[in-house]
C-alpha cells in the first residue's frame, strides 16, 4: 500500500469515529430530555421566574425541582417529565401530569 491509500484510510476511520460518537452524544441526550418520574410534589415555594418544589418519587427519592408555570400541591401521584441540571442538582421540569 503506498501512503496515500493508508492516508484515506486514516480519514475514513477518523471520519466514522467522529459520526458515530456524534451520534452517541445525540441519543445520551435525548434519554436525558426524556426523564419522567412518578410521586409526590411537597415545599413548594414561589420565585420570581417560577416554583421551586420538592418531589418524592415512589421509590423515596427526594428531587429538588424548578417549574416557571404554576403548580398546586395535591396529595394525589403526578408524573413529572423534564431534565436535570449538569451537576444533576435541580430537575427541571418540562410538564406536571396527574397520574
Amino acid at each position: 500500500m503506498d501512503k496515500y491509500t493508508v492516508l484515506t484510510i486514516l480519514i475514513i476511520a477518523l471520519i466514522s469515529l467522529l459520526a458515530i460518537a456524534d451520534l452517541s452524544a445525540d441519543s445520551s441526550e435525548n434519554s436525558e430530555e426524556k426523564n419522567e418520574y412518578l410521586g409526590l410534589i411537597g415545599n413548594i415555594e414561589r420565585t420570581d421566574n417560577g416554583f421551586i418544589f420538592d418531589f418524592t418519587d415512589i421509590e423515596g427519592e427526594v428531587i429538588h425541582c424548578f417549574f416557571n408555570k404554576d403548580i398546586c400541591k395535591t396529595d394525589k401521584l403526578q408524573i413529572l417529565t423534564g431534565r436535570f441540571s449538569e451537576n444533576r442538582e435541580i430537575f427541571f421540569v418540562n410538564t406536571i401530569h396527574e397520574y
